[in-house]
């Protein structure tokens, strides 16, 4: 695995994220707060991936676009797996947003989790091995996609990458 500098702005970001991230591990306020805290990376990385940003804004996309549009520009530089993940994550944030109780939701916040632990640092890194209660498992995934989006943003794309000179 490639390693590079960590930016200042990822660094205010991961502070952000830990900041705003409940401690409490309710499990609706954790998908809530994890989806906007990833959704807030993916419109980052739309904005620097494209020549007009506020074109993009006016478009007023639904996270579902946004998804799909971030997954469009730099399919090659992410895991393959981030993509359903993310897609996944927001169909629970939507249906927790549209239902006052949501019947499965610890079974499909487990299997966000597992999706991340099997594909991500979890399984490089043996972070899935470790004994814990599945919240705090979630609140690892989501760290994982919300770093994993994080690091997307700043880095140029890999068509942008192939024009230049030595690309």
């Amino acid at each position: 695995m490639t390693t590079r500098p960590v930016s200042d702005r990822e660094v205010q970001a991961f502070k952000r994220f830990v900041t705003l991230l409940p401690r409490e591990k309710d499990p609706v306020l954790l998908v809530l707060k994890g989806h906007l805290l990833v959704e807030e990376q993916l419109r980052l990385l739309i904005d620097e991936r494209v020549v007009k940003p506020q074109a993009v804004a006016a478009a007023q996309l639904e996270c579902f676009h946004v998804i799909c549009l971030a997954e469009a520009f730099c399919a090659n530089e992410a895991p393959e797996y981030l993509w359903d993940v993310l897609r996944k994550l927001n169909k629970l944030r939507n249906d927790i947003a549209h239902k006052i109780e949501l019947p499965g939701l610890q079974d499909r916040i487990e299997n966000i989790t597992s999706l991340v632990e099997r594909n991500s640092v979890f399984a490089e890194g043996g972070i899935g091995t470790i004994e814990s209660d599945p919240m705090q498992k979630f609140d690892l995934a989501l760290w994982v996609l919300f770093c994993t989006v994080s690091g997307l943003v700043e880095r140029p794309s890999a068509a942008v990458l192939e024009l230049l000179p030595n690309g």
